[in-house]
């Protein structure tokens, strides 16, 4: 059985490869994630407030007017970026995507703390060496909220919120914990 959603909550979503593969390494293959993410958006109206696409998952901070939506949106993001993916590489894959983490995120804290994790998760994984190149990093929404609420605004929220050496099992329990706040 699937996660059950609830009209007008925030949700936090990670979505991980089959096996960590990094399917997603090169910017093309960033981009059709990118992509996928607005044409869902664009299609249910739904509220995204943070994402963070990486080389073999993504982090999405959401809110949608309907939670019927909400797994609609996630297989036009994971079925759209699969199929194009193995068209582009003339493949088959057959599945991408393998496992899909949803927390909710009880209180504005614990929101703004999800926010800050999401919005450092290229930093954390290396993808950028500081904030200055995360601006520049296409594949978040860190740049479009520094221009709407400043950079010491968003550079405080990953700041306070993003553990930059934690393995995956502390960083699960962190996850955990700033979802509870």
């Amino acid at each position: 059985m699937g996660y059950i959603y609830f009209t007008g909550n925030i949700y936090f979503i990670t979505c991980k490869t089959a096996a960590g593969f990094n399917y997603f390494q090169e910017p093309w293959a960033k981009q059709i994630i990118k992509e996928q993410i607005g044409k869902a958006q664009n299609k249910f109206q739904t509220k995204i407030y943070g994402y963070a696409i990486l080389s073999n998952h993504y982090h999405l901070l959401i809110q949608s007017n309907h939670w019927r939506d909400i797994p609609k949106f996630l297989q036009i993001i994971n079925g759209g970026s699969s199929y194009l993916l193995n068209k582009r590489l003339d493949v088959q894959h057959g599945g991408i995507w393998m496992d899909k983490w949803t927390k909710k995120a009880d209180t504005k804290e614990s929101s703004f703390r999800i926010l800050g994790y999401i919005l450092g998760n290229p930093y954390k994984h290396g993808l950028v060496k500081n904030l200055q190149e995360l601006y520049e990093y296409p594949f978040s929404s860190y740049k479009t909220l520094v221009t709407q609420r400043g950079a010491e605004y968003v550079d405080n929220l990953i700041m306070q919120t993003i553990a930059l050496d934690l393995d995956l099992e502390t960083e699960e329990r962190y996850i955990e914990s700033i979802t509870k706040k």
